[in-house]
């Protein structure tokens, strides 16, 4: 989305931001969803068909794909609802639904499950879980270390801007590098 200051931005071993080109083919190749769900203001199918649309998917093939992803994210029979009659947490699945049709290799979440409710917030979760789980590559942003910890095979603390360690959640919650890091996690998960 930004370009570099500075550095590589590698992409499955390839600099991806060498040039737009290179960006552009990267970014075809990924989905993000934000903390506060992008939402159009179409149908919820159309919302989820929307990047299979730009991508030159035929009707019926992005009918039947986006349907079905509404099917994966619980959302069946809300096709022909506008997604700005929707709830927050029901806009939330309809974004993580039309990230997942277009079947990216890699997803970026940014606080997927803030500002939820912890009912939504669990099913958004079982949806990120199940993802990673089908072989797709997740890279999530939260502040909530107990999420973190549950759902991921690796973390990486960033403290003032700067990975100051990266593992899996056993060597970040039980063997932290630095004071740093050992503040920073037990501060932040109640410890």
């Amino acid at each position: 989305l930004d370009h570099p200051d500075g550095g590589k931005v590698l992409f499955d071993g390839t600099d991806v931001s060498k040039d737009e080109r290179s960006r552009f083919s990267a970014r075809r190749r990924m989905a993000m969803v934000f903390q506060k769900p992008t939402i159009f203001n179409l149908t919820v199918e159309k919302n989820v068909s929307y990047g299979l649309r730009i991508r030159g998917v035929s009707g019926q093939a992005r009918r039947d794909r986006s349907r079905a992803a509404l099917r994966d994210v619980g959302l069946s029979g809300y096709e022909n609802r506008r997604a700005f009659s929707l709830s927050g947490g029901e806009a939330q699945r309809v974004a993580l639904a039309r990230a997942l049709v277009t079947e990216p290799e890699l997803l970026l979440l940014d606080e997927a499950t803030a500002n939820l409710d912890p009912r939504t917030a669990e099913t958004i979760e079982d949806l990120i879980r199940r993802a990673g789980g089908d072989g797709l590559s997740v890279v999530m942003a939260t502040h909530d270390l107990d999420q973190a910890r549950r759902l991921s095979d690796s973390v990486a603390v960033l403290v003032g801007g700067e990975m100051v360690q990266m593992g899996s959640p056993d060597d970040i919650f039980e063997r932290p590098e630095s004071d740093v890091v050992a503040r920073f996690v037990r501060a932040r998960s109640g410890w």
